[in-house]
């Protein structure tokens, strides 16, 4: 959590320097950065990891990703890319997204996609629109709500923290990309404390848990 935070306000210090060096608001700044991202050859080579993929799925994974990507601890580079190339915002997009750090994290969720039936993927879909870093699944939000946070933790993408009671604790796969469970209470049964683990010590995990 204190990684994203820093991390959000290096991307917005950034930010902060290039609408003075391009005389340009924070508007028109997201819209250039969209533009790139609409750039073919920013996701021609993503495209190839889902070939079977319907076209129109495929469009909505596409701009979900988009939307997903559109924060500031992920889009930071991007911004410093484009304020020491003055005139080539659209160039250091694709430039930015082709680098390892990011290219990677979409490699790797697309991959993952790859394997799982359309109605699967439209529920990850509707995951990539949490917005927040840290979500809460208490059992006071919407199933709706519950469920888009469950399927957006499972992505290399926001929420990074999902805080949960025991509407989470059993029988739910939540290791795709998680590596740490805390632990806010002891229970006192340790079969309790073993199913919350059991969450993310999983098989398939792309993290180090």
């Amino acid at each position: 959590m204190a990684a994203g935070e820093a991390a959000q306000d290096e991307g917005l210090e950034i930010e902060s320097d290039v609408l003075w060096e391009h005389a340009c608001t924070a508007p028109q700044l997201r819209s250039w950065i969209k533009r790139g991202l609409t750039v073919g050859s920013v996701w021609d080579e993503h495209g190839l990891l889902v070939p079977e993929m319907s076209y129109e799925l495929r469009d909505k994974l596409f701009e979900a990703t988009r939307a997903a990507l559109m924060v500031s601890e992920i889009m930071a580079p991007v911004v410093a890319a484009m304020g020491l190339q003055y005139g080539r915002t659209e160039r250091a997009v694709v430039d930015a997204f082709t680098k390892p750090r990011i290219a990677e994290r979409i490699k790797r969720f697309f991959e993952f996609m790859r394997d799982l039936p359309p109605d699967e993927v439209e529920q990850f879909v509707r995951g990539l629109e949490t917005a927040k870093m840290a979500a809460r699944a208490s059992g006071e939000e919407s199933l709706k709500d519950r469920l888009r946070y469950r399927y957006g933790f499972n992505t290399p993408f926001r929420p990074y923290v999902l805080v949960a009671s025991d509407v989470m604790q059993e029988g739910l796969d939540l290791h795709r990309e998680c590596s740490r469970v805390v632990h806010y209470d002891l229970a006192w049964n340790p079969a309790i404390l073993e199913q919350r683990v059991g969450r993310v010590d999983r098989l398939g995990s792309k993290t180090d848990s």
